[in-house]
């Protein structure tokens, strides 16, 4: 695939590059693209958002907990771009223009053949289909636009350009229930990033994404573990499943009590930046900056040594690339935790805090890898020119 077009010059500094690095000099704080959610007047946050945020449940997986605003029910979500097959083909499929979301994933739904759609920046839709399945004629209503392939077939793999939309595939739907009515309406998700990059027996560079049960009631303790003697507070994630190699993981996590009788929320200015779910409505919880861990229990069951089980009741750490300050210090602290993701993230905000747009994703993906393997020796200024210089962005 293309990986951008090389320069002939070197550009001209963003405005954002200029006073990162002259802050870093100078060693003051860096522009903020953070406000106090209390102090833009937003209104009252719901409860539940305090376990929203991103949680290191394993030293191998980081996992994301955050609430859309759709029912997303077994779409998973693949990448930026268009949807490909394993070979790099291309789906046929239909489209609409502005299209809910609703209804793109129903519309999916209702076709046996349908392998996932593509919602995109403009708020247009496209529900994808294996070749010998493509209907002849509009799926659904406001579905005008046919959409030629290239014999894409199976499960979708991967993504290509245009880089301006997002990719869904199509996997089992499970039972998810109708949200009770709360201060943020919407539907709970978890998503796992393996810790490197890759997973252990797996997917290279692949998440794994569920629906997710949070619940104010504290669940049972798992009667093969010691038990949480901390006094917790809700809400609960339960149900949590995630294998590593051979190992299936499952757990639970609350809010540590006593919390503070008032949060402090944190509305992220640059979420648009790096949130995969942003072009379908995007996340509806704030950061509640008072909680930078849970408690809960996690059991293991490793099925290709005889069932050996494993239990450990304590804490998991709140990882915060999203909102670490543009300074040497809050990239120290975005490298030290070792998150390929997290770097990532933070490289995502630099891009957007200088006024540039990723034009290939794959070429910053290698940019990512490279900047990934040198991360612990990257100091803050060359890591800011170096991602404003990139021949990726513009």
């Amino acid at each position: 695939r293309a990986s951008g077009t090389a320069r002939a010059m070197a550009p001209p500094r963003p405005a954002l590059l200029g006073a990162l690095l002259a802050a870093a000099v100078a060693d003051d704080a860096s522009p903020s693209l953070r406000r106090d959610a209390a102090a833009a007047g937003q209104a009252a946050v719901d409860p539940q958002c305090a376990i929203a945020g991103f949680w290191e449940i394993t030293p191998n997986i980081v996992a994301r907990v955050w609430k859309v605003r759709h029912d997303l029910g077994g779409y998973q979500h693949v990448g930026r771009g268009r949807c490909t097959d394993a070979g790099g083909r291309v789906f046929a499929g239909w489209s609409g223009a502005a299209v809910a979301v609703a209804t793109c994933k129903e519309t999916c739904d209702a076709s046996d053949g349908c392998v996932g759609f593509e919602y995109l920046q403009s708020g247009a839709c496209a529900v994808l289909y294996n070749v010998d399945e493509l209907p002849e004629g509009s799926p659904a209503a406001g579905f005008g636009s046919l959409i030629e392939g290239d014999d894409a077939q199976g499960d979708v793999a991967a993504t290509t350009v245009p880089w301006d939309q997002v990719c869904y595939k199509r996997a089992a739907s499970p039972d998810v229930a109708t949200p009770e009515a709360s201060l943020s309406p919407g539907y709970w998700r978890i998503m796992f990033y393996p810790r490197s990059g890759g997973w252990s027996l797996g997917d290279d560079r692949a998440t794994r994404e569920a629906h997710l049960n949070v619940t104010d009631l504290r669940p049972k303790d798992n009667p093969s573990c010691d038990p949480v003697a901390m006094q917790l507070d809700g809400p609960f994630l339960q149900g949590v499943t995630v294998w590593w190699g051979t190992e299936e993981l499952t757990l639970w996590a609350g809010v540590p009590s006593p919390r503070p009788s008032t949060l402090s929320w944190l509305q992220l200015d640059d979420e648009a930046a790096w949130d995969i779910s942003h072009r379908i409505g995007g996340n509806t919880c704030p950061m509640a900056k008072d909680i930078t861990g849970l408690t809960g229990q996690q059991y293991g069951v490793q099925h290709a040594v005889w069932g050996l089980r494993s239990c450990h009741t304590g804490a998991f750490r709140r990882l915060a690339p999203e909102s670490a300050p543009f300074t040497e210090e809050g990239w120290a602290q975005v490298a030290a935790d070792r998150w390929r993701f997290g770097v990532e993230i933070f490289a995502r905000r630099l891009v957007a805090g200088n006024g540039q747009t990723i034009l290939d994703e794959d070429c910053f993906g290698a940019l990512m890898s490279e900047i990934w393997d040198a991360s612990a020796s990257t100091d803050f200024p060359a890591l800011a020119s170096r991602v404003a210089q990139s021949r990726c962005v513009q």
